[in-house]
C-alpha cells in the first residue's frame, strides 16, 4: 500500500510558511522562551504572483519567537523581527506578530 502510495504521489509544492507545530507545554510563571523557527524554500516558485510579493525560491524565512510565562496556564509571545533573506541576499524584516497559548 505505501509502495501504492509513493507511486501516485503529487508534486509538493514549496510554501514560504512554517508549519508550527506545539506539544501543550507553556513556560512556567515568570521564566522567559526563545524558540527559533526557520524554514528554507530550495525549490519554488520564481517570480512573484502580484508585484512586491515574496518569491519563495531559495528564501530563508525564520523569526525568533520569544515566550513568558504568566501564569501556570497562560504563556504570551511576541514574534519579533519575521524576517526573509532571499536569493539575491537581501534582508528583509517583515514586521511581528503577538500569539497566546493557553
Amino acid at each position: 500500500m505505501a509502495l501504492l502510495a509513493a507511486c501516485v504521489a503529487m508534486q509538493a509544492r514549496a510554501q514560504t510558511d512554517e508549519i508550527q507545530v506545539y506539544d501543550a507545554q507553556i513556560a512556567a510563571p515568570g521564566v522567559f522562551n526563545l524558540t527559533w523557527h526557520d524554514n528554507f524554500t530550495p525549490s519554488g516558485q520564481q517570480t512573484a504572483a502580484t508585484p512586491g510579493l515574496l518569491m519563495p525560491h531559495h528564501t530563508l524565512n525564520g523569526v525568533p519567537e520569544w515566550g513568558y510565562g504568566v501564569t501556570r496556564w497562560f504563556e504570551a509571545g511576541l514574534y519579533l523581527p519575521l524576517y526573509s533573506v532571499t536569493a539575491d541576499g537581501r534582508v528583509l524584516l517583515d514586521g511581528f506578530k503577538l500569539r497566546a497559548l493557553f
